[in-house]
């Protein structure tokens, strides 16, 4: 099947993680040229190129679309405006980040970094961390759910689920499976998982 759209980079250097913004109409790519690239896909342009202080691994838009947040390999959390592209907010991690995901709620901020096994949970009015969620497996992927009260996370050695209660204001483990993923996300609803493992099986986990 041939393309529909082309639209050439303007990063000088390795891609290294691509996000979609919630209109559909924007796409954001990062690298290592330590730049992240707005591409809008109705006119087939670069729309703008904003250059960081490091490389650029993950990337992913607020769900308001206001605002995208990248990872960097120094260990910089950058959010970025999408509009005027300042900087907005930078969170500081212990290592190269792995991948980040904000919640469906716009509150929170889940972040990864480099073969680790915990999920760090910043609180994006407080622009601080509440809750370090260790989950005993290294961490690849992550996903919220639509309510932003269950987080999806994903490795080499197996999924879990984490649900945060407002009521009581804690974390719980409602899920751990051993089925491997190097990708996550939720299904209709919510009802189930899917996850992508190395060898390109996916696997669908809960009901259908």
């Amino acid at each position: 099947m041939e393309p529909r759209l082309r639209v050439s980079t303007s990063h000088a250097g390795a891609v290294t993680a691509l996000a979609r913004h919630p209109t559909g109409d924007i796409v954001a790519s990062v690298g290592v040229d330590k730049s992240y690239v707005l591409y809008d896909l109705s006119t087939s342009t670069v729309v703008a190129q904003i250059f960081s202080d490091s490389a650029l691994s993950c990337v992913q838009f607020h769900p308001d679309g206001h605002l995208v947040a990248a990872g960097a390999a120094d260990g910089q959390i950058k959010i970025f405006d999408v509009k005027t592209g300042s900087n907005a907010a930078s969170f500081t991690c212990s290592g190269p980040l792995k991948t980040l995901f904000f919640s469906e709620n716009g509150t929170w901020l889940a972040s990864v970094t480099e073969v680790s096994s915990s999920v760090s949970i910043w609180d994006l009015r407080k622009s601080e961390v509440v809750k370090v969620l260790e989950i005993g497996n290294r961490v690849d992927c992550l996903s919220w759910d639509y309510t932003g009260q269950f987080l999806l996370t994903g490795g080499p050695n197996g999924l879990t689920v984490q649900q945060y209660s407002k009521s009581a204001k804690s974390w719980t483990e409602p899920l751990r499976s051993a089925v491997p993923a190097v990708a996550v996300g939720w299904g209709r609803s919510a009802r189930n998982i899917v996850a992508l493992n190395t060898d390109g099986v996916l696997t669908l986990v809960g009901s259908e």
